[in-house]
């Protein structure tokens, strides 16, 4: 676990809840920073930051891995440390939670270049990818782009949709929900 202090009852949730909304509120005043714009997203980084303080009493960023080492970790409570270096660099955090005034999601989401191209195998006849991914997650959406832009087809499974797929993926990845995960089967 993440953090040593002591986890919150299922009854403390509403009060996270109302902390964490009004701290993504209150941290644009505060920071200069703008919120994310789309409230889809928005509310769905929130709804991560209440799942990791429920978890491991902190709001870990969802867009970063946690070591297990309390002090390592305290650098992704939300707002985490990168996110001042990240919005200078390219407008906008890791999670795309808070950004800069030139924040444009149609730059922010494009996928990035492939840097290995590779040609189909002759012997695969039949390809089925899944795509476990939630509708606010930055990478979710980025690999979802690059699928489209390859034109290969996909079915997209939004893990905070269906509790069965959501446990497949914390399976998959040491009890994270981590997103995108994907998944292809070749015959």
């Amino acid at each position: 676990m993440p953090s040593n202090m002591p986890l919150p009852r299922p009854e403390d949730r509403p009060k996270i809840e109302e902390r964490l909304h009004k701290m993504v509120r209150r941290w644009p005043e505060v920071s200069g920073y703008r919120l994310q714009p789309d409230p889809v997203v928005v509310e769905g980084i929130v709804g991560a930051l209440v799942r990791s303080t429920m978890m491991h009493g902190r709001g870990y960023c969802p867009c970063r891995d946690l070591t297990g080492d309390p002090e390592v970790d305290r650098a992704n409570v939300c707002p985490c440390v990168h996110h001042h270096r990240e919005i200078a660099e390219q407008g906008y955090c890791k999670c795309q939670l808070f950004v800069s005034d030139t924040y444009d999601p149609a730059i922010a989401y494009r996928p990035e270049p492939a840097t290995i191209l590779q040609r189909p195998l002759a012997s695969v006849r039949h390809r089925w990818v899944t795509v476990y991914s939630t509708r606010w997650c930055f990478h979710s959406r980025r690999t979802k782009a690059l699928l489209d832009r390859l034109d290969v087809s996909y079915e997209d499974v939004d893990i905070e949709r269906d509790p069965e797929a959501a446990r497949l993926v914390e399976g998959w990845n040491g009890g994270y929900r981590s997103v995108p995960t994907v998944v292809a089967r070749l015959v």
